[in-house]
């Protein structure tokens, strides 16, 4: 091969590359659907994201791996169209992560992001906003550049906005890559603040990050709730500072997570199975895997507490452990102690009952069915309300079986479980109706002059529509309404009628009527 050749190859893989097929990986629910006219397939292992493709996501998310680490992530209940060039999102959240010449989406004109940014389309208004690096619009013969923290707004039947971006929800930290330990607010009442190394102390708010090295801190009559992407929680009391100082993986083996206690008084609660947790403060070290405890830092007139709640704790005093067991405490001058329940655990006990969801386990179920009902079984807790379909009921043993009914074609099936006062456990599930109505509506036979039956109605778009008689049979293709029209010579007063319809997939239907001049 020659050298121009060689450049010219390169050249077309530089301004062309989009042409090739691209990875997909993913976790939950998502179909593909190859072309226009292809119908929807579950993903499976080894598919690729080929030109004029389209990937739709139910549960969990699903990656497009470009090349040289450029990545596009769909949420959930989100659809991607893929073009020679650039690509669609049609519907849902899409985050982008692009290096080098950067990757382009088409949103009222070209979006070419370099960096990192999201898109976001829903009730027929769309916007894309720059997280880190910058984007550049064209509009109507018009450039724009986006910055970190601008969005462009385009919303139904107006004209786009270029307007400052504040998040409030950031799906996509759960699935890039930030380090281990990462970590988000989940609640927090008055004043609470958080900074880095190399930071001033911030305000920060429900949904905002936390990752390792960072500090967080409560003012009076405040608290602060956060959650780490193992499940683990950690609950800032009023006038207390933490910092999140190590957390290392041991060859894969598992995970110790330790949080600096500077001063006041921290509620965790660590449901990683094998994961080790420790709470350091000045003169003792609380050590746990898998259990619900309290320590306190040490006071002017009060010395550094562990009180344990569920399972095991072990206290750390110089090279001494001392284990604390369920239903008791230790301090670092009166030893241990029987369990002394004060305002502050009563307060913690009962915010944990609100923000824990119920055990909540459903049998699987099929992604394709025929079955117009689908049973749903499973086992929660006892005397917890399952609610499916808006039909709420109290199962007092903790198993359930509830029936769902199925229209033709997609169904999400969404299942969710409560007890009083907690937030729910939600289960959601696609299952595709097969063998569908291709046959939507027939109105009612006319009689058309002395000897013609007229029969209208409604099919699948396209769809072979026969109507047949003893005396006579016709075919006609439904319109891109589905609409269709058959006139058939009928000289007898009465007929039994067959109504056929098949659509461009194969799906069948049928009708039968009686008809009486």
């Amino acid at each position: 091969m020659n050298a121009v050749k060689k450049v010219l190859i390169g050249l077309f893989l530089l301004f062309f590359g989009y042409g090739v097929a691209q990875q997909l990986s993913w976790e939950g629910s998502a179909e593909l659907q190859l072309s226009e006219e292809a119908s929807w397939q579950p993903l499976e292992d080894g598919n690729m994201l080929e030109v004029n493709a389209r990937v739709r996501t139910f549960q969990g998310d699903v990656t497009v791996q470009l090349a040289d680490n450029q990545v596009i992530r769909l949420a959930a209940d989100s659809v991607l169209l893929r073009r020679s060039r650039d690509y669609v999102l049609e519907q849902g959240k899409a985050f982008v992560h692009a290096e080098g010449d950067g990757i382009t989406f088409q949103l009222a004109g070209p979006v070419r992001v370099t960096g990192e940014a999201r898109f976001d389309a829903q009730d027929a208004q769309a916007r894309v906003a720059v997280i880190n690096g910058s984007a550049r619009i064209t509009h109507l013969g018009r450039v724009v550049n986006l910055e970190p923290n601008q969005q462009l707004l385009v919303p139904a039947d107006e004209e786009p906005e270029v307007t400052t971006f504040f998040e409030t929800d950031p799906w996509y930290l759960n699935l890039v890559p930030v380090g281990e330990g990462y970590g988000k607010v989940i609640g927090l009442f008055n004043i609470a603040e958080v900074r880095s190394n190399d930071s001033d102390w911030q305000l920060t708010q429900v949904d905002s990050a936390v990752s390792p090295g960072m500090y967080a801190r409560t003012g009076d009559s405040s608290w602060l709730e956060l959650r780490f992407d193992n499940n683990n929680l950690v609950r800032l009391q009023e006038g207390t500072e933490i910092s999140l100082t190590q957390v290392t993986d041991f060859d894969g083996s598992g995970r110790r997570s330790v949080i600096a206690l500077q001063q006041g008084k921290v509620w965790v609660v660590v449901e990683s199975d094998g994961q080790s947790f420790e709470v350091e403060t000045r003169g003792l070290v609380a050590g746990v895997r898998g259990t619900k405890f309290r320590v306190d830092a040490p006071e002017a007139d009060a010395p550094a507490l562990i009180k344990t709640f569920e399972g095991e704790v072990v206290g750390v005093q110089g090279f001494e452990a001392i284990p604390v067991p369920v239903g008791q405490q230790f301090d670092t001058e009166r030893g241990l102690e029987a369990l002394v329940v004060d305002e502050i655990d009563s307060f913690n006990l009962e915010r944990d009952r609100l923000i824990t969801a119920p055990e909540l386990t459903v049998t699987p179920v099929s992604t394709l069915s025929s079955d117009t009902v689908l049973t749903l079984t499973g086992k929660t807790e006892p005397g917890t309300t399952v609610t499916v379909a808006n039909n709420a009921e109290i199962t007092e043993t903790g198993t359930f079986s509830r029936e769902v009914p199925l229209k033709p074609g997609l169904n999400i099936i969404a299942l969710s479980a409560s007890n009083q006062g907690s937030i729910p456990a939600h289960y959601a599930a696609p299952v595709i109706r097969s063998g569908y109505d291709v046959l939507h509506a027939v109105a009612t036979p006319e009689w058309r002059l002395t000897n013609a039956l007229s029969i209208t109605g409604v099919a699948s778009a396209n769809a072979t529509v026969t109507v047949s008689t003893d005396a006579a049979s016709k075919t006609v293709t439904a319109g891109a309404d589905g609409r269709f029209h058959v006139r058939l010579f009928a000289p007898d007063d009465a007929y039994e009628v067959l109504i056929q319809a098949q659509d461009t997939l194969g799906n069948y239907s049928e009708q039968r009527l009686s008809v009486q001049r």
